[in-house]
């Protein structure tokens, strides 16, 4: 299966990107994360749903 494709099957059309995946990471770490905790945060395009 090409990108494309894996795209084409999501809700949103589009896979995540490197940068969206980093700001995920970034706010978690940061403080107004700090309340965030044992969650699975799926980064799926809405596949998940």
């Amino acid at each position: 299966m090409t990108t494309e494709e894996a795209a084409a099957g999501t809700p949103t059309t589009r896979i995540a990107t490197a940068e969206e995946v980093a700001e995920m990471a970034a706010l978690l770490l940061s403080p107004a994360g700090g309340n965030i905790a044992g969650q699975a945060i799926a980064l799926d395009g809405g596949t998940g749903l």
